[in-house]
C-alpha cells in the first residue's frame, strides 16, 4: 500500500472535495508513504476530510496532514 497511498489519497481527495480539488507536493506524498496506517482506508478518509474542512489551499504540504492520533511524523 505504501506506494499506492498518494494514488488512493489523491482520488478521495477528488470524490470530496467541492470543486477543484488540491495536489499533493512531495514532501505529503513522502509523509503518506511513511505513515503506518493502523486504521487503514477509514483513516486515509478522515485525514482527507480534515485536510478539505481546514479549508486546504491548491497544493497541501506535509504540515497539512493531521494523521488519526497527531500531525505528521
Amino acid at each position: 500500500m505504501p506506494d499506492e497511498i498518494a494514488i488512493y489519497f489523491e482520488r478521495l481527495l477528488g470524490l470530496l472535495s467541492p470543486g477543484e480539488p488540491p495536489t499533493l507536493d512531495p514532501s505529503a506524498v513522502g509523509a503518506l508513504r511513511r505513515h503506518p496506517w493502523p486504521g487503514n482506508f477509514r483513516e486515509l478518509r478522515h485525514v482527507a476530510q480534515r485536510l478539505l474542512l481546514g479549508g486546504a489551499g491548491p497544493v497541501v504540504r506535509a504540515e497539512e496532514l493531521h494523521f488519526d492520533g497527531g500531525m505528521v511524523h
